[in-house]
C-alpha cells in the first residue's frame, strides 16, 4: 500500500485531491535534458542511454527509428535446442510503441521519485529527538480510512466513478472489491486464478497450463545490457554482488480461497470448458519465466502479458466457483462474447468436448484461441440462453434480456441489459446483486443455444 495515486487522468486526479482529500502524481516523460541529436556525429558523444531518442529536422529520423528496438528471440544453450523455428526478433515491433530506450527512460524517471521520496523521509527521521517518529507521522490507517469514506461520499459529475451509476454498476466504486482471474502477469498466479475458486470436482477436468520447453535461467542476453563502456545502473547498484531484495513481501492473506464445501455440488459440473494461459510463472516480477512452452516462436521475448481465460460454449456445460466471504451480495463477471464458433467444437456433447481436448496433447485451447476480430464473431440466435445459478437458484436470461441494445457497439446508458459493453473489450455481467445472500456462495454459469465466450475476471463484495 502506498499513500499516492498515481498517473490517473488529470480530471480524475483533480477530484480525488479537491474532494477526497487524496494525495495524487504524475511522472514526467524524462525529455527536458535528453540531448538533441543534430548530426550523426552527435551520436558519439551522446550517453548511451540518451542517443536516438531526439532527432532534429536536419538529419534522418529513420535513423533514430532505426534504434528503437533491440531484441533477439534466441541465443543458443547447451541444455535445449527449440523445436519452434526462431524468429529473429521479437514481434509486435510497431512504429507507434515507444521501444526499450523510453521504457529505460521512465522506469528511471519513477525510480528517483521514490528515491527522493525515500531521502527526504530519512532526513526527516534523522532530524528528530532519539530518531522516535510519532505514530502519526507513519501509520497509515486513518489515512486510508478518511480518503475511503470521501470517495463513497463524492457524487455526480465529481465522482471517478458517476458513470457506472447509468449501469447500475456504482458499487463498484463504493465497496472493496475482491477478484480473481486468469489474465496475466498477476501476482501469486496459483492463488489468484479462477481456477483457484472452482470445486475440485469442477477443476478436475482442467489440466494445468503448459510446461515450459526448459528451466530457468536464460543465458546471458547482451541485449538486454549497456554495451561495455557506457554507464550499467545494475552494475553500480550490485557494486560486484548480486542484488537481492531485503524483503520478503507475502500478500497470501489476500487470496484467501477457504470455502466450506456444501454437501453436494448445486449444478452437474460441465466437462467442456478450455483454458487458455500461458506456460511457465507469469506473475510479472523480475523472476518470472512466462511463455516458454515447445511452440512458441521467440522464447526470449519473456512476455508476460496475456488475455488468459476459460473458454466455454453452448456445449460446454456448467462452470461452477466456490466464492468465499461474500459480504455484501455482490458478483460481477468480466467476460468476452466476442470469439468464433471455431474456437470450440459445438457440434461434440461436453463429454465429448473433454475426451477431444485431453488427446489434443493437452494443449488447454493455447493453439485454438487466438486474437479475434470482434465483427467475425459469431451472432447470438433467437434460442441463445445464458443461464446463472446462485446456491442452486437458477435464472436464465434470454438473448434481449442478456445483450438488450447496442449503440454503435456499446451499451447505452440506462440499459436494463444484463451485459454491459462499457469500452472496445470490457464486457460485465453482474451475477449477484442482493445483500441478503452473503458467505460463501457457489456460482454456475452456463451458455445454451449458440456462442462462445472467453471467462477472465470474477468480482465480488
Amino acid at each position: 500500500k502506498v499513500p499516492l495515486l498515481w498517473n490517473f487522468p488529470l480530471g480524475v486526479a483533480k477530484n480525488l485531491t479537491r474532494y477526497a482529500g487524496c494525495d495524487v502524481g504524475s511522472p514526467g516523460n524524462g525529455m527536458a535534458n535528453i540531448p538533441e541529436t543534430v548530426a550523426i556525429t552527435d551520436l558519439e558523444n551522446t550517453p548511451w542511454a540518451a542517443r536516438y531518442m531526439k532527432c532534429s529536422n536536419e538529419i534522418d529520423r529513420d535513423v533514430c527509428k532505426s534504434q528503437t528496438y533491440n531484441t533477439t528471440c534466441w541465443i543458443e544453450r547447451p541444455d535445449y535446442s527449440p523445436e519452434t523455428t526462431q524468429s529473429l526478433a521479437v514481434a509486435g515491433a510497431a512504429s507507434w510503441h515507444p521501444g526499450f530506450r523510453f521504457h529505460q527512460l521512465r522506469g528511471r524517471v519513477i525510480t528517483f521519485t521514490i528515491l527522493k521520496a525515500l531521502h527526504e523521509v530519512l532526513t526527516e527521521w534523522e532530524g528528530m529527538q532519539d530518531f522516535v517518529m510519532p505514530d502519526e507521522a507513519w501509520h497509515m490507517t486513518n489515512y486510508y480510512q478518511t480518503m475511503r469514506e470521501k470517495v463513497r461520499a463524492m457524487e455526480g459529475d465529481d465522482s471517478p466513478c458517476y458513470k457506472l451509476e447509468f449501469y447500475g454498476l456504482e458499487k463498484i466504486c463504493k465497496l472493496p472489491m475482491k477478484a480473481r482471474s486468469e489474465w496475466s502477469p498477476r501476482p501469486y498466479p496459483d492463488q489468484s486464478s479462477l481456477r483457484s475458486i472452482m470445486p475440485p470436482e469442477q477443476l478436475e477436468y482442467f489440466d494445468p497450463p503448459l510446461d515450459v520447453a526448459y528451466q530457468p535461467p536464460d543465458v546471458l542476453n547482451p541485449r538486454l545490457h549497456p554495451p561495455p563502456g557506457a554507464v550499467d545502473v545494475l552494475n553500480i547498484v550490485e557494486n560486484g554482488s548480486p542484488f537481492l531484495p531485503i524483503l520478503n513481501t507475502n500478500y497470501h492473506e489476500f487470496y484467501d480461497n477457504a470455502f466450506n464445501p456444501t454437501e453436494s455440488l448445486s449444478q452437474e459440473v460441465g466437462k467442456g470448458h478450455m483454458l487458455f494461459h500461458p506456460s511457465g510463472i507469469c506473475d510479472g516480477s523480475s523472476r518470472s519465466f512466462c511463455n516458454r512452452d515447445r511452440d512458441i516462436d521467440c522464447l526470449l521475448s519473456g512476455h508476460d502479458d496475456a488475455r488468459s481465460g476459460i473458454m466455454s460454449g453452448s456445449k460446454s456445460g456448467w462452470l461452477l466457483f466456490n466464492v468465499p466471504k461474500v459480504e455484501h451480495g455482490f458478483i460481477l463477471l468480466k467476460l468476452e462474447t466476442w470469439h468464433l464458433k471455431s474456437e470450440l467444437d459445438q457440434t461434440l456433447t461436453d463429454e465429448e468436448n473433454y475426451h477431444r481436448r485431453q488427446l489434443n496433447e493437452h494443449r488447454n485451447g493455447h493453439d485454438i484461441v487466438r486474437r479475434q476480430v470482434r465483427q467475425n464473431a459469431e451472432p447470438f440466435c433467437d434460442d441463445f440462453r445464458f443461464e446463472i445459478s446462485i446456491n442452486g437458484i437458477v435464472e436464465s436470461l434470454n438473448k434481449t434480456e442478456f445483450i438488450g441494445d447496442e449503440v454503435e457497439g456499446y451499451t447505452p446508458e440506462g440499459s436494463d441489459a444484463r451485459r454491459k459493453r462499457l469500452a472496445r473489450i470490457v464486457e460485465i455481467v453482474k451475477l449477484l446483486d442482493d445483500a441478503n445472500i452473503t458467505g460463501d456462495v457457489q456460482v454456475g454459469i452456463r451458455i445454451k443455444g449458440c456462442k462462445e465466450f472467453k471467462y477472465s475476471h470474477l468480482y465480488w463484495a
